[in-house]
């Protein structure tokens, strides 16, 4: 969710199958094309993200800006779990 034209909050409420998810990488690129990635959560552990969660990107983000979230999952398995413009 864009909050403005200074911050992008990113917030995981749950669903089917994310029980099991690990990690959340989150790379948020900003209409001038600069990129940023952060996570929530580790691969490393074995702690699943907890519910609710959340994260915020602070920045300049005026225009469209694109946000892309690969899962990590307990399994070893990786998939997109959005991708999309903002």
């Amino acid at each position: 969710m864009k909050t403005g034209n200074s911050q992008i909050l990113v917030s995981f409420v749950g669903g089917p199958g994310m029980d099991k998810l690990l990690e959340m990488e989150i790379t948020l690129t900003g209409s001038p094309g600069k990129s940023r990635t952060q996570s929530i959560g580790s691969r490393l552990g074995t702690t699943p993200v907890q519910v609710p969660s959340s994260l915020t990107f602070t920045g300049h983000y005026s225009g469209t800006n694109h946000v892309f979230i690969t899962g990590y999952f307990s399994d070893g398995t990786h998939k997109a779990v959005l991708d999309k413009d903002l």
